[in-house]
């Protein structure tokens, strides 16, 4: 029976992980300086259905397929952290075992959700992308900046 229920969870997620990438991969909208997307709701969807790791799984294996599958750019592991990071923040927010999701409770666990995984998404972002510019282009020497 265990076996079963774990079977069913990974299939479960499998194909949540395949609708993130379609969600981010084909149906976006890409401008110069935005990229508007729901890909979001495939994590969230894990996270209130199995729990903070099961949806920090899909979170991580969805950039993983995604950035080896179609690529944006050079794949940097920083950015496989950040989503895995969002999709548990997702799950300690929005998964209720035995409860339901009504009223209030409802909808300030969906904002929490919200802004803890923008913040993470932010603040995670931003710094890993600084950190590997700075890797990739060292300051210029003293010499050099006196031009």
């Amino acid at each position: 029976m265990k076996a079963q229920k774990i079977t069913k969870i990974m299939v479960t997620c499998a194909l949540l992980v395949a609708l993130q990438v379609i969600l981010a991969r084909f149906l976006s909208i890409n401008t110069t300086f935005v990229v508007v997307n729901f890909s979001f709701l495939a994590v969230a969807l894990s996270g209130i259905l199995f729990g903070p790791l099961w949806a920090l799984a899909v979170g991580a294996v969805s950039d993983l397929i995604g950035a080896t599958l179609f690529p944006f750019g050079a794949f940097f592991p920083g950015f496989t952290v950040t989503a895995g990071l969002v999709g548990l923040i997702y799950g300690l927010f929005l998964h209720q075992k035995g409860e339901g999701f009504h009223g209030r409770a409802l909808w300030l666990r969906v904002v929490g959700a919200s802004l803890c995984a923008s913040l993470t998404r932010l603040v995670l972002s931003t710094s890993c992308t600084a950190k590997a510019c700075s890797a990739c282009f060292p300051p210029a020497s003293p010499r050099l900046s006196a031009w």
